[in-house]
């Protein structure tokens, strides 16, 4: 984990009307341009050879705890006067980590000024170009009435923990065996295991779990495409089954076929690799729409790479 303290642009150039702005409005306008941050941080992530990162919104809410903290407590530094660490503040969200890093600055509003920062500092930079991350969470808070006034930015980077799942090898190409068959017989070629499609599905076949949801998009507006794209995938076209429930492959597959949207994928002959996973919810907590108390959650992704020599 690394971890590093830098200090620049002390003072925020205030406009002239400053002194009667909302703080709302200043902190809501904080909070946005953190996309805009990250879209400068991804070109140069893909600039460096490394994939996207996107924004998981339990990282978000430990970032924005520790900017508020530093506003709050009168500090700056990556461990608060309470003892919460990034590893602790990650943890009380229910985000399931593997290796974490986070950046902090005291700087202006300026958004290319934050990035250039980061770049320019060494540590700060092999956080930003770790292509091994990829999630983060971006937040910044406003500080006017002292020394070091300024935005408050924290920026946490993560690579969420291996996933677990049930019967992983053998269901998944059991299913995928089943697939192939129907294709087959609708003149199609086979699909093929690919390991950045296995991880999106896996990816969203375990959010399913953590988060307790059962839909195509995550709560923090996490979509199929968006997913992939995160793995560093390319493709022409994407799309996306899934399935809560059933522990069956034949279940699962037999499910699909009689639902159209999911037939047309499972058929789609353009579709050339996939990606399969299955996840469990082993407790009995209710969630909308899915019945059942033991929930295996299944997706399967489908892709045409944007090279078709491949």
């Amino acid at each position: 984990m690394r971890i590093l303290l830098i200090i620049a642009g002390f003072f925020l150039a205030a406009p002239a009307h400053a002194e009667t702005a909302n703080w709302g409005a200043v902190q809501t306008h904080a909070t946005a341009n953190a996309e805009r941050l990250l879209d400068m941080i991804n070109r140069e992530r893909v600039a460096h050879g490394c994939g996207p990162l996107w924004m998981d919104d339990r990282l978000v809410a430990a970032a924005d705890r520790h900017s508020l903290d530093m506003v709050a407590q009168g500090f700056i530094d990556h461990v608060s006067p309470t003892g919460a660490t990034l590893t602790s503040r990650v943890a009380d969200t229910g985000y399931r980590s593997g290796d974490l890093g986070e950046n902090i600055q005291v700087s202006s509003g300026v958004l290319a000024e934050v990035a250039d920062i980061a770049m320019e500092n060494e540590s700060q930079r092999g956080n930003l170009l770790n292509c091994a991350y990829t999630e983060t969470g971006i937040a910044a808070r406003i500080k006017r009435d002292g020394p070091f006034d300024g935005f408050y930015w924290t920026q946490i980077f993560a690579t969420p923990e291996p996933i677990q799942v049930v019967n992983s090898r053998r269901s998944t190409e059991r299913v995928l065996d089943l697939i192939n068959a129907e294709r087959a017989k609708h003149g199609c070629q086979p699909l093929h295991i690919e390991t950045r499609l296995m991880a999106a599905a896996n990816r969203e076949s375990q959010d399913m779990v953590d988060r307790r949801f059962f839909s195509h998009t995550a709560p923090d507006g996490a979509t199929p495409g968006e997913r992939v794209r995160a793995t560093g995938y390319v493709y022409q076209m994407v799309g996306e089954n899934i399935e809560v429930n059933s522990y069956d492959p034949q279940v699962v597959v037999d499910t699909w076929m009689k639902s159209p949207g999911h037939r047309e994928n499972i058929l789609m002959c353009a579709f050339r690799e996939t990606g399969i996973a299955v996840a469990y919810q082993p407790d009995d907590v209710a969630i909308a729409g899915v019945p059942g108390s033991l929930r295996a959650y299944w997706t399967q992704v489908f892709a045409m790479p944007l090279n078709l020599g491949r």
